[in-house]
């Protein structure tokens, strides 16, 4: 059988997840999920070590696997098609920790929820697509004539409900589970891009009152389409997702984050019943406090840049990504700088519920190099965090 065809692919990923080396590798994890990358929840119990994940940009998955990422973004059957060999691909050649299962989870990339706006992408062969950073609202009278987004026709949503449509028929019947997309930034994020981040910032000082009509039009706009996606799928309203690498210091200070920015995501936190997973690159450390104010969030991120440290002291019971810096940390590190960094993150993790991520791997040096040293990190990576 062709190896490019979509049943001998859901078939071998159907075999792969009844391996004796699948059950190991759910046993280590809660709840997980799988939308742009898979992610689990670590475990109370750290008997087992600290489980690590990788993550490659899909960029580079395009290369490992040779697809074009303007068709990926586009095309259901090449969407398909790629999540399939990338789940293939990344179970049988990374040792992480990452299990095989049968879900395909669909997203559009980064400017999904901006396009819902009419910000829309940029698609190129080679590269994640762009989002264009032209400002939509340019004043308050802008703001006044913008509507909330069209759950069927608004931005990419035919592209979402096509690419669900032909997903779904291609591969129910073989057992798998379809996710329909998922709005995933947060709306600090999304005002952003929409009035321009310079402008924002300067706002907040100058018109508060403008920044928080623009807030209040986002959340309101996102809790819209959440109501209309559970009515389309026949479900609850799910957990949320914030998505926010525009909230770091020093681009929001403590106080403008207080102001502008949480109240909006508590009040997203109790209208999702919980945030299941925050996410921020940026430094957050000066925020955590403020941050630990959201009712409910099941993984909290904690970046490059962000303490591991404070982070774990601030969220005593809350589980924690640390995500590594690729370039420092995996892809130009030696192996006893691969060690040296890990040394700290160990010395935090005994005592917290931790997760390690080597997340954000783009080519850097060849394709081949920077692959074995992927390979190499998870090596060396899992005799330090295994008993």
């Amino acid at each position: 059988m062709n190896r490019e065809n979509i049943q001998y692919l859901c078939g071998r990923v159907t075999d792969l997840t009844g391996t004796l080396r699948n059950q190991e590798r759910k046993k280590i994890w809660g709840k997980s999920s799988y939308v742009d990358q898979w992610r689990g929840l670590p475990p109370r119990d750290m008997s087992y070590g600290i489980p690590i994940t990788v993550g490659l940009e899909y960029a580079m998955w395009a290369k490992v696997l040779n697809f074009d990422i303007k068709h990926y973004y586009t095309e259901g059957r090449v969407y398909l098609k790629a999540r399939l060999r990338e789940k293939i691909y990344k179970f049988t050649q990374f040792e992480d920790d990452t299990p095989i299962d049968k879900t395909i989870d669909i997203w559009l990339g980064s400017p999904f929820e901006l396009s819902l706006f009419g910000v829309m992408p940029v698609y190129l062969p080679d590269e994640e697509p762009w989002i264009a950073r032209t400002p939509v609202i340019h004043n308050e009278e802008d703001l006044k004539r913008m509507k909330y987004p069209d759950f069927y026709k608004s931005g990419l949503m035919p592209q979402a409900h096509k690419m669900y449509d032909e997903i779904k028929e291609l591969v129910e019947k073989e057992g798998f589970l379809v996710g329909f997309p998922t709005w995933m930034r947060g709306p600090f994020g999304v005002a952003a891009f929409l009035r321009g981040m310079e402008n924002l910032l300067v706002d907040m000082k100058l018109k508060p009152k403008f920044v928080h009509k623009l807030m209040r039009f986002i959340v309101d706009s996102r809790k819209q389409w959440f109501i209309e996606r559970a009515k389309f799928l026949g479900t609850g309203i799910e957990k949320g997702i914030l998505d926010n690498d525009d909230v770091n210091c020093p681009t929001l200070s403590p106080k403008m984050y207080k102001e502008f920015v949480l109240p909006y995501e508590k009040e997203l936190c109790e209208f999702h019943g919980g945030i299941s997973y925050w996410h921020s690159c940026g430094d957050i450390t000066f925020l955590l406090k403020l941050i630990r104010e959201i009712p409910e969030i099941e993984l909290l991120h904690v970046g490059p840049w962000t303490s591991l440290e404070a982070a774990a002291r601030i969220f005593k019971n809350t589980p924690l990504e640390k995500c590594l810096h690729p370039v420092r940390d995996v892809q130009n590190a030696t192996k006893e700088e691969i060690k040296h960094n890990l040394k700290e993150v160990i010395r935090v993790a005994k005592n917290a519920s931790v997760t390690i991520r080597a997340d954000a791997i783009q080519v850097l040096h060849s394709l081949k190099q920077d692959l074995e040293k992927v390979k190499l990190w998870i090596s060396i990576t899992q005799r330090l965090v295994k008993p």
